[in-house]
């Protein structure tokens, strides 16, 4: 699987900044959707960097970093595939909301990796790029 990345930025402080935030186990390795799988590899891209992805009308945030940001951005912290093995944290702001969102994770000491569609949904017939 091929990713590329859209826009990477770091606040100051850098990652001895962050809040203290309790940490999960982030099964990514047992996301069997390809979806799920494309986040995967470009969170092994972004490194300490939190992804945010963009899914539709939000920025979804997976795992670790989820833990991590929610708290930070005053987002609720949810699960994804709640009660299966492969439960995992998630949050997400609105893609409109981006602008005030960002600067509080910039500030808190956090970087940010943001995974943008690189292509049209209607000329895709399976899984939508993204980078």
């Amino acid at each position: 699987m091929e990713c590329q990345w859209g826009t990477r930025v770091s606040g100051p402080g850098g990652p001895e900044g962050r809040s203290k935030v309790p940490i999960l186990l982030n099964p990514w390795n047992l996301m069997s959707t390809p979806m799920l799988q494309q986040i995967a590899g470009l969170k092994r891209e972004a490194g300490e960097a939190v992804l945010l992805t963009r899914m539709g009308d939000f920025y979804e945030i997976l795992g670790e970093d989820a833990v991590r940001a929610a708290p930070v951005l005053e987002i609720a912290l949810t699960l994804r595939g709640k009660g299966s093995d492969a439960e995992t944290p998630i949050c997400g702001v609105p893609h409109f909301a981006l602008e005030s969102y960002l600067p509080k994770l910039l500030a808190a000491g956090f970087s940010a990796a943001i995974a943008e569609p690189t292509a049209k949904a209607e000329d895709v017939k399976s899984l939508l790029p993204r980078g």
